[in-house]
Formats: structure tokens, sequence, C-alpha cells
């Protein structure tokens, strides 16, 4: 392991074992703090790490959506039959 120079500044070696976790703990400490997360689209995947990151950390987490409705390419729509009068509406999954 390289030691300090004079000015202060470490090398290499030095950074990357202060990286180490200690024997007392397997995670550094680094991975405790709290963050901005910005997750992007609120499709299945963009729903599920938000909630995922609200329920189980302490991160500040905001969802961005372009559309107006959540839920990316899952979408239900009422599907009525053309040409059919009086033809009731089924829901249909997209």
């Amino acid at each position: 392991m390289m030691r300090p120079s004079s000015d202060g500044a470490r090398g290499p070696e030095d950074v990357s074992a202060s990286l180490q976790p200690s024997r007392a703990s397997a995670v550094p400490s680094v991975f405790f703090l709290s963050m901005k997360v910005a997750v992007v689209g609120s499709g299945v995947s963009g729903l599920a790490a938000t909630w995922l990151l609200n329920e189980y950390s302490d991160h500040e987490v905001h969802l961005y959506e372009a559309s107006a409705r959540a839920g990316g390419h899952a979408n239900t729509v009422a599907f009525k039959q053309p040409g059919v009068k009086d033809a009731a509406a089924v829901d249909v999954d997209t």
C-alpha cells in the first residue's frame, strides 16, 4: 500500500484499500446513504421499482411518466363490435 505524499495526495492502492469493507461490516457504509432516485416510465417495471424503493429503502424516489396514465403498454379498453346495434362493450386487455 502506498503512503500519502507530503501534500496529502493518495495513490491508487490507498483509495482502493479505503473502499474495502471492514471486518466488522460486510457492507461498506456508503451503501446506506439516502439518495434521490428517478424512475422513468410508469410501466409494470417502473411501478414495481418505485414501490420497492419506497417500501424497503430510505431513498427519495420520484416517478416520471410522459403519458396521462400509468401502466405503460398494459391497458384495458372497452371494445364494441362494429356494425352491431346495442352490442355490449367487452373489456379487452391490450
